[in-house]
């Protein structure tokens, strides 16, 4: 897959170190990358994988609050 294959990539907005991770939509899911490499490697997710990431992720969130 070519990043120019990807959609507009987003960033957490609590990413303060500059050292995150970027994720953006694709046509069979999502892709993930560094935020410091942009022209490296990429991960890709199904949609129903990154919505458990995320579920899970909010799921953790609110025991802390």
């Amino acid at each position: 897959m070519y990043i120019d294959e990807v959609g507009e990539w987003h960033t957490s907005m609590g990413c303060d170190t500059g050292t995150c991770l970027e994720a953006a939509a694709i046509t069979d899911g999502v892709a993930i990358r560094n935020s410091t490499d942009r022209d490296g490697a990429l991960i890709t997710v199904s949609r129903a994988r990154w919505n458990a990431f995320l579920a899970d992720l909010k799921s953790r969130a609110s025991l802390t609050q």
